[in-house]
């Protein structure tokens, strides 16, 4: 505990605060793929926990929802391309 007070805590700033520096005048917003990603950050606790369901088994549940993705279980014809 010694030497805490004198030390500050210091942390990268995130993602979209050094996009916002590195911008400036200009306002930066995310697109809809980095708003839905945000979303699902918040929601599993953290970037690390979104990036391992990414990288694992759940990798295939979130390939199924791909657009133009033709899988294995499907039949030739009972999908669409859009």
């Amino acid at each position: 505990m010694a030497g805490t007070l004198a030390a500050p805590r210091l942390r990268w700033p995130s993602l979209p605060a050094v996009l916002a520096m590195a911008a400036k005048p200009h306002r930066v917003q995310p697109s809809a793929a980095g708003k839905r990603a945000a979303v699902a950050e918040r929601l599993l606790g953290s970037r690390a926990a979104l990036e391992d369901l990414a990288a694992g088994p759940g990798w295939d549940l979130l390939q199924t929802f791909l657009p133009g993705q033709q899988h294995p279980g499907q039949p030739e014809d009972g999908w669409w391309f859009f």
